[in-house]
């Protein structure tokens, strides 16, 4: 069922729609919007909410989201890609990124984990090509904080975090038979005019937080072994990131409709 000129109400606050309605002419079942303010929106509704598999694109900067609506809000499993080509592929609820998701970031940093109310929160991974290594552990805000560990090819550091700095106790593991031991302390060092980019207000000066490694001891041959085994304090006591199951939509699968629901907008205009 489509719009008609006797609905020109609706149709100038929340737009034009071909598709189902139920007998409150509501809209309900399958159904396309388009919006006044250009975006479109294709898939399924409950009493004139989006609920259900949806796809909606937003007009001004071309991002789009691919996945499930409840009550008007993304909720369930869907895939969100940004206007520079940044995507997010995972859990939703009362339209904010939470649960189970994946992130894949402009620079090619991909980020699987938990999520709560749009940011990262819980236990996750961070994948970094560009430096070769990864962290595994907690994360709280958004930033790591708590037990993790930062890997990289031929050594890798396992202890405590707080804001995305390393800071506390930790050890620096480096093969199977060497470890060293220290603590991490944060200080405030002042930034230059030229590493602010722009003159500093002697009243507020700008300070940079820097990690400042001190080493305590150092265990070889087989203590550095038994301590690996019996953890270093770090992620073996904690939690992993819940793996996806069956149940829930693969991210391929979410990628290909959100790819297929693309193709086909453009086909149309």
């Amino acid at each position: 069922m489509s719009d008609t000129s006797e609905e020109e109400e609706e149709q100038n606050t929340i737009g034009e729609y071909n598709g189902d309605r139920n007998e409150a002419k509501q809209r309900h079942g399958y159904g396309v919007a388009h919006l006044p303010n250009g975006d479109i929106y294709r898939g399924y509704y409950n009493e004139g909410k989006r609920h259900g598999r949806g796809h909606y694109r937003f007009k001004k900067n071309g991002s789009r989201y691919t996945g499930e609506w409840q009550d008007g809000k993304k909720h369930g499993r869907g895939v969100f890609v940004y206007p520079d080509g940044t995507r997010y592929e995972g859990n939703w609820e009362d339209d904010m990124k939470s649960g189970q998701g994946t992130y894949y970031f402009a620079n090619g940093n991909k980020y699987v984990g938990e999520w709560r109310e749009d940011m990262r929160q819980g236990m996750g991974i961070c994948f970094c090509p560009a430096s070769n290594c990864k962290y595994v552990g907690e994360w709280e805000n958004d930033r790591r904080n708590g037990k993790g560990t930062l890997v990289h090819e031929d050594h890798r550091f396992d202890g405590l975090w707080k804001d995305d700095l390393p800071n506390g106790p930790g050890c620096y593991v480096f093969g199977d038979e060497l470890v060293q031991e220290g603590v991490y302390i944060v200080r405030e060092q002042e930034l230059s005019d030229e590493e602010m980019g722009h003159s500093v207000d002697e009243d507020e000066p700008s300070l940079n937080l820097v990690p400042i490694w001190r080493a305590e001891r150092v265990l070889c041959g087989e203590a550095a072994v038994n301590r690996i085994q019996h953890g270093l304090g770090g992620l073996g006591e904690g939690r992993q990131p819940r793996p996806a199951t069956r149940a829930e939509t693969t991210k391929s699968e979410l990628a290909g409709d959100a790819e297929e629901e693309a193709e086909e907008e453009e086909q149309e205009q």
